[in-house]
């Protein structure tokens, strides 16, 4: 079963964490000149990125309009569906306003299994990018974990669903990285306020 990223936690994503990244951290490395149907002034995202806290910092949750999250299950900016409602006001964050660390229903907690996309980017940790002409291997400092992302590539017909999911890119204009993911598990949070 292919599960597509929703419009609006794309949308939400890009808003959310735009305003946090800055430029590149390090000089460029002499990367090899991506080949076959990249075109060659693709650019290079190799190099370590990360949050510019003179920008906001780092909230808990993905609300524009409450990145504390004091307004959990009632923020303007999140449409929920019923049932996605109940679930986030069914769990127990470890930190913010509502925390209760002794009842947290946390996977990152309570199994240390991945904090996923997006949630991943909201720790102050490094992000890596290591670009070949196959991939932009993604490396997050945070708990040593990577996420693959294949260029040029098709997804499989059947995706096992993972918390990273599958992942495929491509290069439009010469210097926009488009990234199409597919295949996620319902287990992630995509923020520390449960959502």
């Amino acid at each position: 079963m292919r599960n597509r990223v929703s419009t609006f936690f794309v949308i939400v994503t890009i808003i959310t964490f735009a305003p946090l990244v800055r430029a590149q951290t390090v000089a460029k490395s002499a990367a090899p000149e991506p080949t076959g149907s990249a075109s060659s002034k693709a650019a290079d995202l190799s190099g370590d990125w990360a949050l510019d806290l003179k920008r906001g910092g780092i909230g808990q949750s993905i609300s524009l309009s409450d990145p504390q999250g004091k307004l959990r299950g009632r923020e303007p900016d999140i449409p929920y569906q019923p049932w996605a409602l109940e679930k986030t006001m069914s769990e127990y964050p470890p930190t913010g306003p509502d925390a209760r660390y002794d009842l947290t229903t946390d996977p990152y907690m309570h199994y240390c299994e991945p904090l996923g996309i997006g949630r991943i980017y909201m720790y102050p940790a490094r992000t890596r990018l290591v670009q070949t002409p196959e991939a932009v291997y993604i490396l997050y400092e945070q708990g040593e974990q990577f996420r693959v992302v294949r260029l040029n590539s098709k997804h499989p017909d059947d995706p096992d669903p993972q918390y990273w999911g599958d992942s495929i890119g491509w290069y439009e204009n010469g210097d926009t990285l488009v990234v199409d993911s597919i295949g996620f598990n319902d287990r992630s949070w995509l923020d520390r306020s449960l959502h």
